[in-house]
């Protein structure tokens, strides 16, 4: 049976109109059963009833979806349409590149690793506490024992320790910023902690 091609309702054969809608079927190809058949669920849903309001009658066979349900008809389960992303555990908190930062800066003056604890990498903390106990010190024992051994000359030392302080002391606390930036996109991206 052939269906008009402006509002897919079935003609008769050989009718040169629609009797719904008045589409010269002349001119156009009518449509099989198949495609005439397929719902377009890209469209606003164009209820009989909606029309002429709501009498609560519904056909045989049909289901009355009506303007209620936001006026758009639903696809059919089976995975067809819009999909919900997949919601992420609630209550994972960001950590603070910047708090990082300044931990690795002015408390990393003393005491090396916090910033790394504070991010959550407690153990890369702990290396770079015992790290900065041993370092710190031993780089001061040898700078005072060259003064002392060469009588005065040793304070060159200093100046090359100073610097190689320096740059851990840097590292350490960019590396923990580097570290809570690298915590925050895992959990912008999973909402489960990297670590």
């Amino acid at each position: 049976m052939p269906y008009c091609p402006s509002c897919g309702r079935e003609v008769q054969e050989g009718e040169s109109f629609c009797p719904n809608c008045g589409t010269s079927l002349g001119q156009q190809q009518t449509q099989t059963d198949y495609t005439a058949s397929q719902t377009d669920y890209t469209m606003p849903k164009q209820s009989e009833y909606s029309q002429q309001g709501d009498t609560g009658y519904t056909p045989p066979g049909q289901t009355y979806q009506g303007q209620d349900q936001g006026g758009y008809q639903q696809p059919p389960p089976g995975g067809y349409g819009y999909q919900q992303p997949p919601a992420y555990p609630a209550g994972v908190a960001e950590k603070s590149p910047g708090i990082a930062l300044i931990l690795g800066l002015i408390v990393g003056l003393f005491l090396w690793g916090i910033g790394q604890m504070y991010v959550g990498k407690i153990m890369r903390g702990i290396i770079f506490l015992i790290v900065g106990l041993i370092f710190i010190p031993a780089l001061l024992s040898i700078a005072f024992m060259g003064v002392v051994a060469t009588g005065g000359a040793g304070w060159i030392l200093l100046p090359i320790i100073s610097i190689v302080y320096f740059i851990l002391w840097i590292y350490q606390a960019f590396d923990a910023y580097r570290l809570a930036q690298e915590y925050n996109n895992a959990i912008r991206r999973t909402g489960i902690p990297p670590w």
